[in-house]
């Protein structure tokens, strides 16, 4: 094998390294987000289940 072919055989490699880490990054990137909407929409969801749980104080003397 050539210097030549040698070369292009390593720069694509590099890049399909570099193309791999940007898909991973975008994947955890949303991965991210659509975790933080899922724990807002629970959130959410709970205070509709239970409206009244820390709206009042019950005291008993």
């Amino acid at each position: 094998m050539d210097i030549a072919a040698l070369s292009i055989t390593l720069h694509q490699g590099q890049l399909m390294q570099s193309l791999s880490m940007a898909v991973m990054k975008l994947a955890m990137e949303t991965a991210v987000q659509q975790s933080e909407s899922l724990q807002q929409v629970l959130a959410v969801a709970e205070k509709a289940v239970y409206p009244h749980v820390g709206t009042y104080l019950d005291l008993k003397a």
